[in-house]
């Protein structure tokens, strides 16, 4: 693992783990935790006025990023010290 790499990277990851964890919703229908209101560019669906629009929970490209970030967080605090800092919650 290219630790210089990783001081520079884990800031942004975790970051971006958190932001992610604080938009997450419940799903009404399911009960999932996803992300939304979001952009969902391969599912678009017509509006009543005729526009088209690609706003939905949970696309993809958002539950993949959150996965990898949440996967890298806790590679690096795995590999780290007890009590440096690194947030239980994600």
């Amino acid at each position: 693992m290219d630790r210089e790499f990783l001081r520079w990277a884990y800031p942004i990851l975790k970051e971006s783990a958190e932001f992610y964890l604080d938009n997450l919703i419940e799903e009404p229908k399911h009960k999932w935790l996803v992300t939304g209101p979001s952009n969902s560019p391969e599912n678009a669906f017509r509006l009543p006025d005729g526009r088209i629009a690609h706003v939905c929970l949970g696309p993809t490209i958002d539950m993949q990023l959150l996965r990898e970030f949440v996967r890298q967080h806790r590679a690096r605090r795995r590999n780290s010290r007890p009590g440096c800092g690194f947030p239980r919650r994600v």
